[in-house]
């Protein structure tokens, strides 16, 4: 039975405001009273999988996405460089995080980045807390990346969107919830794609590609589908997000 192991491992992908299907999970796990004891995340799921490791629950965390606006671009003032400040991201940080540490968390947490100068992942488990969830959050074009200790960092997801390699190094019973399926499309569909629907569905495919190849090395693997026909900046999907991730990972856990 999952909910007696001490060794479960939760991995949590990036996906804009579509990661609040990771929410969903979040409460089937809490109903399942299946607890991880380590968590992985990148971009919009690091930061979901620190509130959660600070101790917030699935119900606080929906409380909390209704009232704050941190993954939605209206929140965000546009400047002349044509990117968003993360300065809102950076107050809510400190208002739901107070303590900017590693450490403060309840359950061990590792954040997934990007170094842009080496092209590398790189991951973050101790130290300051904020830098590290901006870096991984900081999605090309939309956001400026940040820089730490003089390394410049961008999204997380870019490179890893699926970030299970610190939970397998301690030989973690691993769950991973993915929240970027792509569905198959017939010719017909796919030929009536527009140019910007046309990449944003090869960017997605590429993406999945890489997650799919993790697939094997995970015990329990959540993903509902097709969520990329949402976009990322979409909050008045929020219930039904959640509602796809808690019936994706009943489905995958349930005994």
């Amino acid at each position: 039975m999952l909910k007696n192991r001490k060794d479960i491992g939760l991995c949590l992908s990036g996906g804009g405001l579509r990661a609040i299907a990771h929410i969903g999970v979040l409460k089937a796990l809490e109903e399942l009273q299946i607890t991880p004891v380590a968590i992985s995340g990148t971009s919009a799921g690091a930061i979901i999988g620190c509130l959660f490791a600070h101790g917030y629950k699935a119900t606080e965390l929906m409380e909390i996405v209704a009232k704050e606006t941190f993954f939605s671009r209206k929140s965000f003032k546009l400047q002349t460089s044509g990117i968003f400040k993360t300065s809102l991201l950076s107050d809510i940080y400190s208002k739901y995080l107070p303590e900017n540490d590693f450490s403060a968390l309840k359950i061990p947490m590792t954040i997934a980045a990007t170094d842009i100068g080496l092209g590398q992942e790189v991951f973050f488990s101790a130290g300051e807390l904020y830098g590290p969830l901006l870096a991984t959050a900081s999605i090309p074009f939309i956001f400026p990346p940040t820089v730490i200790n003089d390394r410049i960092y961008c999204d997380g997801g870019l490179l890893n969107n699926l970030p299970i390699e610190p939970l397998q190094q301690q030989d973690y019973y691993i769950i991973a919830s993915h929240v970027n399926a792509v569905s198959p499309i017939d010719q017909a569909a796919c030929k009536k794609l527009s140019p910007r629907s046309m990449a944003e569905r090869l960017f997605y495919l590429g993406m999945a590609n890489h997650v799919n190849q993790k697939k094997k090395d995970c015990n329990s693997f959540i993903e509902p589908a097709n969520l990329v026909q949402y976009s990322m900046f979409d909050k008045k999907n929020a219930p039904l997000f959640f509602n796809l991730g808690y019936e994706a990972a009943m489905n995958a856990l349930r005994p």
